[in-house]
């Protein structure tokens, strides 16, 4: 009897590593995108992938009381990398890159823009937002520089200042606009990644 047992034990530690080890593999393979807009619980949204001009709903749910929401990309398209689509369906919603890898994203703003909405573990989508605010900050600084250019005279001196930081700015926004197409090229589609799609946008 004491022959029987150890043999049973010895043949089922073996089944039992496998077993571990194929969940661990099943669980690394299915990454998760944790998202927290704690304002706009109880929404309803969906989840799209894009396949050529094609939008395809990969999840339907409601975001949780608490504001929280797990997506996992079905098993359908694991294989799946480029934008995604987050989009609530009473208005607005994010777009986000998908590499595969777990990420967070937070907005505690009712009110969800560029300055409120945090990427974590996705360099990708940190970088995108990183350039977008850039832009954000020259054309603002080009602005400024167009009004000056209105209210001062060419014969003045400063007149010819601005003008020069006009021509400066124009090609650093030339500059970051080359770098993030290229960056783009990579997943998405002309357009895409506005940090937060507003109504009917």
């Amino acid at each position: 009897m004491k022959k029987i047992s150890i043999i049973h034990r010895q043949s089922f530690i073996p089944g039992v590593v496998i077993l571990v080890f194929l969940l661990s593999v099943s669980i690394a393979h299915a990454q998760e995108i944790q998202l927290h807009f704690p304002h706009f619980a109880g929404q309803a949204y969906d989840w799209k992938i894009f396949q050529g001009q094609k939008e395809v709903t990969v999840r339907s749910d409601k975001i949780a009381q608490d504001g929280k929401v797990t997506l996992i990309m079905p098993d359908a398209y694991q294989d799946y990398r480029g934008m995604t689509r987050w989009l609530l369906k009473k208005g607005g919603g994010l777009d986000m890159i998908y590499t595969g890898k777990e990420f967070f994203v937070e907005c505690l703003s009712e009110h969800p823009g560029p300055e409120n909405i945090i990427y974590t573990g996705n360099l990708e989508n940190d970088y995108l937002a990183a350039q977008g605010n850039h832009q954000r900050t020259i054309l603002d600084k080009l602005g400024a520089v167009n009004h000056m250019l209105q209210v001062y005279p060419p014969e003045e001196d400063l007149y010819q200042v601005v003008l020069k930081e006009q021509g400066n700015l124009r090609l650093q926004f030339e500059q970051t606009q080359a770098v993030r197409a290229k960056s783009q090229a990579l997943y998405m589609r002309p357009g895409f990644h506005r940090l937060w799609i507003l109504p009917g946008g």
